[in-house]
């Protein structure tokens, strides 16, 4: 993805020390899976997604979301490992995204 300057820091602040469980992603949305800091799971929705760059980003512990520059009215998601030694990345440019509590619909098992 291009050369960006961080807008600033975005979702829950259990993001941060957090880990991605589950990402998944089909035509024009994109939904992360993401234990807390404090235990409790929540999804990240992405809607309008253009652009995505994705490397097992599962397992991958959390220093912060961080949204950079891009052109609008898209919006740049930089998922930032805590790991600077562990490979695993993710980073979506969309037009935004929304925190639900728990797993996004249709994933839930009984």
């Amino acid at each position: 993805m291009e050369e960006s300057e961080l807008v600033g820091y975005v979702g829950p602040p259990q993001l941060h020390d957090g880990r991605i469980l589950r990402f998944s992603h089909w035509g024009s949305v994109a939904s992360v899976l993401v234990e807390g800091d404090d235990g409790r799971q929540f999804t990240l929705e992405f809607e309008g997604v253009e652009q995505v760059e994705a490397d097992r980003p599962e397992g991958m512990v959390l220093y912060a979301l961080s949204e950079m520059t891009t052109r609008s009215p898209l919006r740049r998601f930089v998922f930032a490992n805590w790991d600077d030694e562990d490979l695993r990345r993710l980073e979506l440019t969309a037009r935004g995204f929304r925190v639900v509590q728990g797993e996004p619909p249709g994933t839930e098992t009984t």
